[in-house]
């Protein structure tokens, strides 16, 4: 809705997917946040619209959701990359039951698409031959 409502502003701004460290301890949750160009700073800036004021005490949040410390939300490529090289096990990114490298790889395509301008659900699935098939119509169009 946030990225709706800046583009409808003019305001550049995308769907980012990745994975919030400030749910849990020790966690990479599965989660989403909006991005938009900062002209005036010149850098996109994250923020987590989600995040009112009873969750950041809650959790004992400190940061700005206004503008998201990059450490504090790990896009999927990002997530991937960490996974991939052994800075961080895939077992802790995820969300309930569902967790690992295949949930990493899964986030990692859908903020892929995202940055394309084909945001799907969180929960949309059916990768491989789905994702072909998304691609190739996209570039038709």
């Amino acid at each position: 809705m946030m990225c709706a409502m800046l583009r409808h502003q003019r305001v550049p701004a995308r769907a980012r997917c990745g994975f919030g460290t400030y749910f849990l301890p020790d966690h990479y949750e599965d989660h989403w946040v909006c991005e938009y160009w900062n002209a005036n700073e010149n850098r996109w800036v994250l923020v987590d619209a989600q995040l009112d004021v009873l969750q950041r005490q809650t959790l004992g949040i400190k940061f700005d959701p206004l503008d998201v410390p990059r450490g504090q939300f790990v896009v999927g490529g990002k997530a991937w990359q960490m996974c991939r090289t052994g800075e961080a096990d895939p077992d802790k990114f995820g969300i309930f039951e569902w967790h690992g490298i295949w949930f990493v790889r899964s986030d990692l395509i859908r903020d892929f698409l995202a940055l394309n301008k084909i945001e799907i659900l969180p929960w949309d699935g059916g990768w491989g031959i789905s994702i072909g098939m998304i691609l190739k119509r996209r570039t038709r169009i």
